[in-house]
């Protein structure tokens, strides 16, 4: 008998900690398995007091506060991994970034699910730097993302490289040569795509500047429904949803 689970993914925005929104958007779409960046300590207690197990890593410090990447579930997470992309003095990587007061640690967290017979992983790539150091973070995480079984690697993916921007992007964050050229979203998917994995959402998920950073890629598990959510809950991003029968 096959079970439905819905699986959330969503960068909450750490610059607006109002956790009666965290609460507002979890009761309205009421995932299974609910999966986080940018969550600020206020946030991980709204989702705590709905699942019973959660677990978190650093994303990355604003003006000095520290968020999370985390992922939720009412059933056991186990054989939990986190890849660190950089220790606590880490500079940071562009004009922008500094000028913003990001400091990108962005660890990348996995968690089993054994019950619902599937594996997870959160990232989140850098925003202040080139496509070249987002590929090596993602490179850097390589190992965990291309375990053999059924698994989605959700996360904020920062793709916003294309070649028509470079001439903007270049010089407030830093691009080499090689930066130039890339084709970030279509490069990211091919990269998965030979690990086994399908893209599973489409459309704007930072409606902003009308962008598709964020995406859920899963392998080796029947997705049914995917999609962006319309409703931002006090966020930049919206949240993305998807249905697995496992």
């Amino acid at each position: 008998m096959s079970e439905t689970v819905r699986l959330l993914f969503w960068n909450t925005y750490c610059e607006n900690s109002d956790s009666g929104r965290i609460t507002s958007c979890l009761d309205a779409l009421s995932p299974d398995v609910v999966v986080m960046c940018e969550a600020t300590e206020g946030h991980l207690e709204a989702v705590a007091r709905r699942y019973r197990h959660v677990v978190q890593a650093r994303d990355y410090l604003q003006d000095g506060v520290l968020c999370h990447v985390a992922i939720a579930a009412q059933v056991p997470l186990s054989d939990i991994s986190v890849v660190r992309h950089g220790e606590i003095n880490k500079a940071p990587a562009s004009w922008l970034a500094r000028r913003m007061g990001w400091v990108e640690f962005l660890d990348t967290l996995a968690a089993s699910l054994p019950a619902l017979g599937f594996r997870v992983l959160c990232l989140h790539l850098s925003a202040g730097c080139g496509p070249m150091r987002r590929r090596r973070e993602l490179e850097a995480a390589a190992e965990q993302i291309s375990l053999e079984g059924p698994m989605v690697v959700a996360g904020d993916f920062n793709s916003f490289s294309e070649p028509w921007l470079a001439p903007i992007l270049a010089a407030p964050l830093g691009y080499t040569w090689r930066d130039w050229g890339w084709r970030e979203r279509s490069a990211n998917d091919a990269w998965f795509a030979e690990r086994g994995f399908t893209p599973a959402i489409d459309g704007i998920t930072f409606p902003r500047f009308q962008l598709r950073m964020d995406q859920i890629y899963v392998r080796d598990v029947t997705l049914t429904t995917g999609g962006a959510v319309s409703e931002l809950w006090g966020s930049d991003h919206r949240p993305v949803m998807i249905t697995l029968s496992t």
